[in-house]
């Protein structure tokens, strides 16, 4: 519930229209889309860019599949070097 020192107030209140609503605004120019391998490679060698594109189309699958890879290369290494006979006594 408003008090009445703030209904005065509120009568008073003037909306002016801003002449940016009625101006047009540019198409941003269409930039060439980096490709998900050319992203990888760009985070080493031009991060502002890239960055700037993952921001602009966001995607997870190609961080999906070389997680996954990389996961099974890691478990793979670690399987070799344990001997789990020798580990679990």
């Amino acid at each position: 519930m408003r008090s009445a020192s703030q209904k005065p107030e509120l009568r008073n209140l003037v909306v002016e229209e801003s002449s940016m609503a009625t101006s047009p605004i540019p198409a941003p120019e269409a930039q060439a889309a980096l490709s998900p391998f050319s992203r990888v490679v760009g985070v080493f060698f031009s991060p502002g860019a890239t960055f700037a594109d993952i921001v602009r189309k966001p995607s997870w699958v190609l961080p999906l599949v070389l997680t996954t890879i990389l996961s099974i290369g890691v478990s793979f290494a670690i399987n070799q070097r344990i001997n789990w006979r020798e580990f679990m006594n």
